[in-house]
């Protein structure tokens, strides 16, 4: 289990959940904060935190909570400082929409995360077609790109659709959304 091997010092397993969480952590912060420097900037504290806090944390679930409590306390933080030097009320309203979006962001980026990593593990070709497909390139365009026949894409991706739908599950109509 990750969070054992991390709770021993192991600080490759750290790097896994760093590579993983970081870019989660970051898009949960750019909800709220649209400077992307920033965001970085409390992604990468609240992994660390967890680094320096982890012998506290039995599971995976703890964990995570954590990772997504620090980044949003991080982030009013930030709100709340900003809104310092301006007017109180928008401080108000972006802690109003921050509160109420929380559950919901979570959920998306669980979720992305979740289909990122069906995603990794197909095949090196369905990868690469199913990778382009999520940012809207068609069949033709795909297999220009990759040097392979047109019906070979409409076949990996049809396969890769069905290995994705096995591992998602009910979440499988996610990866249409990305």
């Amino acid at each position: 289990m990750i969070v054992d091997k991390i709770k021993r010092g192991d600080i490759s397993a750290f790097k896994e959940l760093f590579d993983s969480y970081f870019p989660i952590l970051c898009c949960f912060a750019e909800r709220f904060i649209k400077e992307k420097d920033i965001c970085e900037d409390i992604a990468q504290e609240a992994l660390l935190k967890y680094w320096e806090n982890r012998n506290n944390f039995d599971n995976f679930y703890k964990v995570k909570g954590y990772l997504y409590t620090v980044t949003k306390n991080m982030s009013l933080n930030v709100i709340k400082k900003k809104s310092r030097s301006s007017d109180l009320s928008d401080e108000d309203e972006a802690i109003i929409v921050l509160e109420s979006d929380i559950n919901d962001s979570i959920i998306e980026h669980e979720v992305m995360l979740m289909v990122r990593k069906a995603v990794s593990d197909l095949p090196n070709r369905m990868r690469e077609i199913i990778n382009l497909s999520m940012i809207g390139a068609q069949n033709k365009d795909i297999a220009q790109t990759l040097g392979i026949a047109e019906g070979t894409v409409h076949s990996l991706k049809k396969q890769a659709y069905k290995k994705l739908k096995h591992v998602l599950g009910k979440n499988f109509f996610y990866i249409l959304l990305f």
